[in-house]
């Protein structure tokens, strides 16, 4: 049974909550600022509807009906074939991260024929480290002391994966 689902206007009490918690925001690199609700009620309306090419799409990682996170492909390059993605699981440790990744993968490889994927992971981000090895993800690159994090400077790396056959 699939867990990625369409994002809905019953999600926008989690959505909030997640794009509010400093911690997520400061693992996945997202801006540290606090979420009014209204912010996020017109962040998921950008969203609802993303046109014919867009560049990002979005999913909400639902298990009969409970949110578990959210997930995306952003940075969207439809030319080159490929996008970075983006996973945030609020029930870590649950095999859910690894469900909805390979689900993101055949969205990514198959619906949308994208040639590569790959994901920004802050070095210090053992949970997600695992993941994407785990899930056959190669470490690609590594950008040194790229994100300031809890006072240090930390690597930001880069993992990534092809389609069959593709180099």
């Amino acid at each position: 049974m699939s867990l990625l689902k369409s994002l809905e206007k019953e999600d926008l009490p989690f959505l909030h909550r997640i794009q509010s918690d400093l911690v997520i925001k400061k693992l996945t690199q997202g801006y540290l600022f606090p979420h009014a609700l209204e912010s996020t009620h017109d962040w998921f309306a950008s969203i609802a509807n993303p046109g014919s090419l867009p560049k990002t799409l979005y999913w909400a990682i639902k298990e009969n009906d409970k949110f578990l996170g959210y997930c995306n492909l952003h940075n969207i390059d439809w030319i080159n074939r490929h996008s970075e993605l983006g996973i945030i699981i609020i029930e870590p440790s649950k095999g859910y991260g690894s469900r909805a990744l390979q689900e993101l993968e055949r969205f990514a490889f198959l619906t949308y024929g994208f040639r590569k994927i790959y994901a920004r992971v802050l070095g210090c981000n053992q949970p997600a480290i695992a993941l994407f090895s785990k899930n056959g993800f190669n470490l690609e690159g590594r950008l040194i002391a790229d994100h300031f994090f809890n006072g240090i400077w930390v690597d930001n790396l880069v993992y990534a994966k092809y389609t069959e056959g593709s180099s």
